[in-house]
């Protein structure tokens, strides 16, 4: 149960430091316009696209799952910030299910494709917005291992970079090409890759 308190505790903490800015960023200059969550797309997407959403949704599941698989060999023998539930068993799943749903996905989520993505998106385009945004996401995944203290070889600096930079353009084009902006069915995705990979380590 403690682990279970602390994560969800960290959770929380995350969650509000990742949406400090945007939350500062809307009060400024988007308040009058429309609500917060509408703002960074917690918002429902448009009923009669439900069908097409989740066709698109489960193909980008299995695209970023397949990329997975290449990623974790490139980094086999690499600790990731899931490894924390290592060997843990069943006993932690309520844990892992609050760190891959909420503390990494919905965080990261509101701040890149939330707030990020449509900022920059206003300025430079969607294209480019895009991709500069999947450049920022790539990035901080690396220099979250370096901040440890740990180094990569080039092989796994590439995986760590290409992997998340991957997924955020695919997260991109569900929320914003079929989901009307909205970043449910992204954070839904982001979420189920981040349990996949927490439930794989409670076995080890």
């Amino acid at each position: 149960m403690s682990l279970f308190i602390s994560t969800l505790v960290s959770a929380v903490i995350q969650v509000i430091l990742f949406s400090l800015v945007p939350f500062i960023w809307w009060l400024i200059f988007h308040r009058k316009k429309e609500s917060f969550f509408s703002f960074v797309g917690i918002k429902k997407p448009d009923k009669s696209k439900v069908k097409s959403i989740f066709i698109a949704m489960i193909g980008v599941l299995l695209v970023c799952e397949g990329l997975g698989i290449i990623e974790k060999y490139c980094l086999r023998g690499f600790e990731t910030a899931d490894s924390t539930f290592s060997g843990m068993g069943i006993s932690a799943i309520g844990s892992v299910i609050v760190y891959a749903f909420v503390q990494t996905a919905f965080s990261e989520e509101i701040f890149f494709r939330g707030f990020l993505l449509k900022r920059l998106s206003a300025k430079l385009g969607l294209a480019t917005g895009s991709k500069i945004t999947a450049v920022i996401f790539g990035t901080m995944h690396v220099a979250l291992v370096y901040a440890t203290g740990r180094t990569l070889g080039i092989i796994s600096f590439v995986a760590l970079l290409v992997y998340p930079m991957v997924v955020s353009l695919l997260l991109t084009w569900v929320n914003e090409k079929k989901a009307n902006g909205s970043i449910l069915p992204g954070w839904f995705i982001h979420g189920i890759i981040n349990l996949i990979e927490g439930i794989g380590q409670l076995s080890l």
